[in-house]
């Protein structure tokens, strides 16, 4: 797509860009606030159900987790996997990324059996597309320390041996 100032697909864009550098710096409030802005633009610019208005969801899902807000982050997550499912190729781009941070959240809460349907689910998305081959690789190595902590070692070395050859 055209990018310019008046579009608000690269508005959508840089806000991205800027959350991920504040992020990177540990100025984890003030990209909270910008996902905060980064939701109600998509919102206001797409529509509730647009895969853009999904992915500033789990992004600013994605934040509320790494700041130690699982309990914020599930219900979100939660709501976007909801959307997600009911057809995931058109949350192309989106899928991997509302599933993987969902099975993390899940996690840091101890919600183990919940976390790896969440990975399962994504691992199992019907479009190659829909899972980049770093989240292919993460979700793996998580599903591969649920094998572990089961006591399932031959599929955690399964999983593992997998992540490798992505």
């Amino acid at each position: 797509p055209n990018r310019f100032p008046g579009d608000p697909g690269t508005r959508d864009y840089f806000y991205i860009k800027l959350i991920e550098l504040l992020r990177n710096l540990g100025q984890r409030d003030q990209a909270l606030a910008l996902a905060e802005q980064a939701v109600a633009s998509a919102r206001a610019a797409f529509g509730a159900r647009d895969p853009q208005t999904i992915f500033a969801r789990a992004n600013r899902a994605l934040l509320l987790h790494q700041s130690g807000r699982s309990r914020d982050a599930v219900p979100e997550l939660e709501e976007c996997a909801a959307i997600v499912r009911t057809d995931p190729a058109s949350y192309r781009g989106t899928s991997g990324h509302v599933f993987s941070n969902l099975g993390s959240a899940l996690l840091a809460l101890d919600r183990i059996d919940d976390a790896e349907r969440a990975f399962r689910e994504f691992l199992h998305l019907p479009d190659p597309e829909l899972r980049p081959p770093h989240q292919i690789a993460a979700g793996r190595e998580s599903l591969a320390a649920i094998a572990g902590y089961r006591g399932r070692y031959a599929e955690a070395i399964e999983l593992l041996r997998a992540a490798l050859v992505i």
